[in-house]
């Protein structure tokens, strides 16, 4: 067995997992109590960021931003992300300059304290099996968007192992269309290699994080949906080829 990795895996389970979940807890705590007290959720946006900066230095995992100018303060955007590791949230959460909600999955709101948490912090949960609860989900996402609340989105549904971006779903770009809102593609290269499939090992790294500039969808309606994922799809594929072919 190679030594290094063997210390990696016993560096991982002696050290970064009990200071993560020593760190999960109380800013877990913090942050419930501060999205009881301002239902904004700004206060535990703030908090959750810094949990997430707290995992990545803990795991010694380093993100470089590249990009960032593509965003203007004060705007609201749907942020499309792929998704190829667990931390591609702490990652986002840590280093994305704006405050934003995730969209997440309805059926987390059983989760004790993760659904509390994301409910309460004024994060979105959307059905998924259920159609007309599907689109008054995707009603009620749209309305905070418009509202100024910016949302980010991971359209493949589910994570990539390999690296390799899946498929995306529609409904994300539909939901662009409804608020009448900017897609920012986003790209996140090599964080699947942080923590490979089947493994409790980590991976320290760098982690790079390209935001690309915002697709407009002035003059596009609900049924162009199929023609913005094409689109977001084409910017974020060409930006993951050009970012794994860089000399290391």
């Amino acid at each position: 067995m190679d030594s290094s990795i063997d210390w990696l895996k016993l560096r991982t389970l002696f050290w970064f997992i009990p200071l993560v979940t020593l760190n999960t807890i109380v800013c877990g705590a913090v942050s419930m109590v501060l999205a009881v007290l301002f239902r904004s959720g700004r206060p535990s946006h703030c908090v959750a960021s810094l949990w997430s900066w707290l995992i990545l230095k803990t795991c010694m995992i380093r993100v470089e931003v590249e990009g960032a100018e593509n965003l203007e303060p004060g705007q609201t955007y749907v942020l499309t992300s792929n998704h190829q590791s667990l931390f591609d949230t702490p990652i986002l959460l840590a280093y994305l300059p704006v405050s934003f909600r995730f969209l997440y999955k309805k059926s987390l709101d059983r989760v004790p304290f993760l659904g509390w948490h994301l409910f309460l912090s004024g994060h979105i949960g959307v059905e998924r099996k259920n159609l007309t609860k599907a689109r008054e989900s995707l009603d009620y996402a749209a309305n905070k968007i418009r509202g100024g609340t910016s949302v980010v989105v991971f359209p493949e549904g589910t994570r990539s192992y390999d690296g390799v971006m899946r498929p995306f779903k529609k409904g994300m770009f539909r939901l662009a269309l409804k608020a009448a809102t900017s897609v920012v593609p986003m790209t996140i290269v090599g964080s699947h290699l942080v923590m490979k499939r089947g493994r409790v090992t980590v991976y320290p790294r760098t982690v790079t994080l390209i935001i690309d500039r915002p697709v407009p969808v002035e003059g596009l309606g609900e049924e162009d949906a199929s023609k913005l994922l094409d689109t977001v799809r084409a910017v974020m594929s060409e930006t993951l080829e050009s970012a794994v072919a860089r000399p290391p």
